[in-house]
């Protein structure tokens, strides 16, 4: 099969579930929201920062959205009424995230000191190595005559 006729094929597929994508994003407003405004406080990334990561939702169709928009369950750390908990649980993260990656970047400077020692000392062995067969093949020369 073609590649043209192959990428014909799957937007052939794409618009036979396009539809049904459509229906689906439809607005979510619940009659009734019983529940509320919460915050909602997420696994924090790399470079995230308090407000990144805790967030209040307006209702539950707010956090629909997040989810179709890309939040997923996993990534989801604590579900509060009350903000002040939210922003402590967000904080003890965050503290957590610094502090691994202070300790990868020890880590990966104590590997660089390791390596440019275990480099010094391969350069010393090979250069005594040279130092070494010169003499052997000296003494070499001398008891061969």
């Amino acid at each position: 099969m073609k590649k043209s006729e192959l990428k014909q094929l799957i937007r052939e597929a794409i618009e036979e579930v396009k539809p049904k994508v459509e229906e689906a994003k439809e607005d979510f407003a619940p009659e009734v929201d019983e529940i509320g405004s919460f915050w909602v406080v997420e696994k924090p990334s790399t470079s995230a920062t308090l407000d990144d990561i805790c967030f209040e939702c307006e209702n539950i169709a707010y956090l629909i959205n997040q989810v179709r928009g890309g939040l997923s369950e996993k990534d989801i750390k604590g579900v509060f009424f009350k903000e002040a908990k939210a922003k402590k649980l967000a904080e003890k993260l965050l503290a957590d995230r610094d502090k691994k990656k202070e300790e990868v970047k020890q880590a990966a400077e104590a590997y660089k000191k390791m390596k440019e020692e275990t480099l010094a000392k391969v350069q010393e062995y090979m250069k005594n190595k040279k130092a070494t067969k010169e003499v052997v093949d000296e003494l070499k020369d001398l008891t061969d005559k």
